[in-house]
């Protein structure tokens, strides 16, 4: 019997649209077996998912198209894919080529050629955060190697995803050269152990201390001719402080255990905290950061950025799941209307447990797409008596919530969308594929 299930399957798969492969939910549909049997049956003849199979027959489409024009543009490209009947996006065919090390230049049309602004992915870009921009633009700007900057605000706001747009503005500006380094390092992830902090920051001399087997190099040499952020920078003692100084007003510095070898690296310098700087920060290392950027908290941005938000993360879970995802109006007006105290990262976080509660229930039920619909228990637990003030309230007057249809690959609302937050707000990129293991796992042992 199994050996004709695979066969089956097998012949199932060769027939199949290269556009749209089949899967293992509809092949086991077609031949009336359980899904389970379909995914164990396919790996064991080594056969990819049907995403896998869908972007290798992307692949190959791309590369037929590629050999005929070598200058193809990516609007190019996704255009003659979906005449062939593909269903992809520029995004989807950039991080194809991307991701695949492909050594074909893609070369700009005359609308592509403007180069965009590697701010505008930010929601908000030419709203709440127009003057927070304006100073991350001019500190890159200055002469003759930007200005130290501080990056401030509440967790979750953002900081290290600001950070990383300065950098790619001062590439697109060639203040800094394409593969010049972005050198971080969280303070944070070592205030427990001060030497190990310093020695990792600033490198240290052979001998400088127990272990000390060797010279070696800190973040500070790395980070030449690039940028170093440090992200919550008041847990940096004030000895390492101190240390800054140096590098800060004469691009020179000094490992552990060096007394007389100074040493150069030019870099541009930017620091990021949620702690008052006045209380948290030395005085003397304050008046060496010109540049203080605030970044707004989540209840400070406009409501229209905030529905912009909630569209792009749930745009980005469908991404990432392959799957449509239909939410009811009430839970958008829900996320709306809740008060996350964890800001942006916090309101990613609650709409990807949201999505991945809703695919467990979808996996249950055998559907084809997420639906997140109104759930009494789910909106208990992460609504109820926790909403915005009267002025968010207001808000059910003057803007109507709709059911929304979130479609695999498509365009982002805008496409300002914020990919990257706090990374302890965020799920694991695996999450769903761990859902569907254990899921499987625990249906083998009959757990409901």
């Amino acid at each position: 019997m199994a050996e004709g299930n695979r066969k089956d399957i097998t012949e199932l798969i060769q027939n199949e649209c290269p556009q749209e492969p089949l899967t293992d939910e509809q092949i086991s549909q077609k031949l009336f077996i359980l899904r389970e049997t379909v995914t164990n049956s396919r790996k064991k003849l080594n056969i990819p998912s049907s995403r896998e199979r869908k972007r290798m027959n992307v692949k190959k489409a791309v590369e037929r198209l590629q050999a005929t024009n070598s200058e193809i543009t990516i609007t190019s490209l996704v255009t003659k894919l979906k005449q062939q009947g593909f269903k992809v996006s520029r995004s989807y065919i950039g991080e194809l080529i991307n991701s695949e090390g492909n050594e074909i230049e893609l070369r700009s049309r005359a609308e592509d050629k403007k180069e965009m602004d590697s701010f505008q992915k930010l929601t908000g870009y030419d709203g709440s955060l127009s003057n927070n921009i304006k100073q991350g633009k001019a500190s890159v700007l200055y002469p003759p190697f930007g200005l130290p900057t501080l990056i401030i605000g509440e967790s979750g706001t953002g900081k290290t995803l600001f950070a990383e747009c300065i950098y790619q503005y001062a590439v697109q500006k060639k203040i800094i050269e394409v593969d010049g380094p972005f050198v971080s390092l969280n303070c944070a992830d070592y205030s427990d152990n001060p030497q190990l902090l310093l020695s990792m920051l600033y490198g240290y001399k052979k001998g400088a201390f127990t272990g000390a087997n060797q010279d070696t190099e800190g973040l500070v040499e790395r980070a030449n001719q690039g940028i170093l952020f440090l992200d919550e920078i008041h847990r940096l003692p004030p000895k390492g402080q101190e240390m800054l100084f140096s590098i800060l007003d004469k691009g020179k510095f000094r490992r552990l255990g060096e007394v007389a070898n100074e040493r150069k690296s030019q870099i541009y310098f930017i620091g990021a905290t949620t702690e008052n700087i006045e209380s948290s920060l030395l005085l003397t290392f304050r008046r060496r950061i010109p540049m203080i950027i605030e970044l707004p908290s989540l209840k400070d941005r406009s409501i229209k950025e905030k529905i912009q938000l909630i569209y792009s993360f749930f745009q980005e879970e469908a991404n990432r799941t392959h799957l449509k995802i239909f939410v009811k109006a009430k839970i958008m007006e829900a996320f709306v209307l809740k008060k996350y105290l964890g800001n942006i990262g916090q309101l990613k976080s609650e709409i990807q447990v949201t999505c991945a509660n809703a695919y467990v229930e979808k996996m249950n039920n055998s559907r084809d797409e997420i639906n997140i619909g109104f759930n009494e228990m789910l909106y208990h637990n992460f609504f109820n008596n926790n909403t915005e003030n009267s002025e968010m309230q207001a808000t059910k007057l003057t803007v109507t919530f709709k059911d929304m249809l979130f479609i695999p690959n498509a365009a982002n609302q805008g496409e300002n969308v914020v990919t990257e937050n706090d990374s302890h707000y965020s799920l694991p990129k695996d999450i769903y594929e761990k859902i569907e293991e254990k899921y499987y796992e625990l249906k083998k042992a009959g757990v409901t």
